[in-house]
């Protein structure tokens, strides 16, 4: 199993962008870092590529490459192979109806008070064997909406069963859930989650869910309707995975949100990307200005958080605070 590759950028006969699609068809999960003797721009262009292809790319170097940067790249991938969630390669070879889901909650952490300011509600799965494994093949059930309902209500009771039992042993801050947003086409669905937070004696307002922007309905206006009646039915709402797109920026500022959660990928661009730091802090200074929480996700490193620090991020999540635990 390869854990590490380093590739150039130019290579006889099939160049590393063809490469990295290679990469990307074959499911390919380890670490890579790019080296070539291209110009900046280039590098920076073949990082946001890589990404965009959900490659974890670790990071690029200049050549002729210096020995002490090749030798941090390197440490870094061993400490994201370090930080990998136990058994999620497995998750693609999972028999997905010998399935049970499973949810692991990873903190959130208000560096400016250091404080804990929430925990998120991850999702992963139990195979037959007891392991757990990633959601992947769990997810792949839920592909028409109603199956994709059925799963929302089925994850939702347990999400409130685990955060009643939370609550009752003293962690009372805000708990997050992933909600697929298909299922609120249903104009009876926020009703339905209500009625399932208030059977484990828990409040609307205990709760954040978030919304994925991969999985919004194609009408903005059956979202925007729907975001609404959950608030007004006392749930805090996040936009999820937040980008740099215009359309989600029509939907953050048209929505009833009270939080908005950074897109992964812009977060770790951030230090590389000009572009990417701009665009943080002026939508901090937006979501300062609107009372709405903004929380930046995937954070691994001091420096890490102390730029999102100077972009005046003050909600983080990531390996550098705590690992996703069992409730």
């Amino acid at each position: 199993e390869v854990e590490l590759i380093i590739s150039d950028l130019n290579m006889p006969g099939h160049d590393g962008f063809a490469f990295l699609k290679d990469l990307a068809d074959a499911a390919y999960d380890g670490a890579l870092i790019i080296a070539s003797g291209e110009n900046d721009s280039i590098l920076s262009s073949a990082r946001q590529i890589a990404r965009r292809m959900k490659l974890n790319i670790v990071g690029t170097i200049n050549k002729p490459i210096n020995v002490t940067s090749f030798e941090t790249l390197v440490g870094e991938a061993r400490v994201q192979d370090a930080n990998a969630k136990p058994n999620s390669k497995s998750s693609s070879t999972a028999v997905s109806h010998d399935l049970t889901p499973a949810l692991v909650y990873q903190l959130q952490v208000n560096t400016f008070s250091g404080r804990i300011s929430g925990a998120e509600a991850l999702l992963r799965a139990v195979d037959q064997n007891g392991r757990m494994i990633g959601p992947s093949a769990l997810l792949a059930q839920a592909d028409t909406h109603q199956a994709a309902k059925t799963l929302t209500e089925q994850l939702l009771e347990l999400f409130s069963k685990e955060v009643a039992q939370l609550r009752a042993q003293g962690y009372t801050w805000p708990y997050s859930f992933n909600l697929d947003a298909r299922p609120l086409e249903n104009p009876i669905l926020p009703a339905l989650l209500r009625d399932k937070v208030n059977k484990h004696g828990l409040s609307p307002d205990d709760l954040v869910l978030e919304l994925t922007e991969s999985h919004m309905p194609d009408d903005p206006s059956i979202l925007l309707s729907a975001i609404a009646r959950l608030r007004m039915a006392g749930f805090h709402m996040a936009m999820d995975d937040f980008s740099t797109g215009a359309a989600s920026f029509d939907i953050l500022r048209d929505g009833a949100f009270s939080e908005g959660i950074l897109y992964m990928n812009l977060t770790r661009s951030a230090s590389e990307v000009e572009a990417s730091r701009a665009f943080i802090r002026n939508l901090a200074d937006i979501a300062s200005s609107l009372n709405l929480r903004l929380v930046a996700e995937g954070i691994e490193t001091a420096s890490e958080r102390a730029l999102m620090e100077s972009l005046g991020v003050r909600h983080m999540q990531g390996y550098l605070f705590a690992k996703p635990v069992t409730s």
